[in-house]
């Protein structure tokens, strides 16, 4: 499923950004993904929902907007320290 190699790498960018942090949950991920991803928000979050998560991320939200760019992006990771 090609959400859930996006996501996969999403989640991979946001443990790098987590691993010097104490994190005790993830409350949000925003992402920006481009139209050329050919996905759309509605399936990401239900995959989102669907991958196997560290504790830290059970209930996070996942926040995502169409870009017309060709990018998949990380804007913004909200966390509970």
């Amino acid at each position: 499923m090609h959400e859930t190699h996006l996501l996969n790498e999403v989640l991979v960018m946001v443990r790098q950004y987590l691993k010097d942090k104490e994190v005790k949950e993830v409350k949000r991920i925003k992402i920006k993904v481009g139209v050329l991803k050919m996905v759309t928000p509605e399936a990401l979050q239900e995959t989102f929902k669907m991958l196997p998560k560290e504790d830290y991320f059970n209930s996070t939200k996942l926040e995502v907007e169409i870009t017309s760019e060709n990018e998949l992006l990380i804007e913004e990771v909200e966390i509970i320290e």
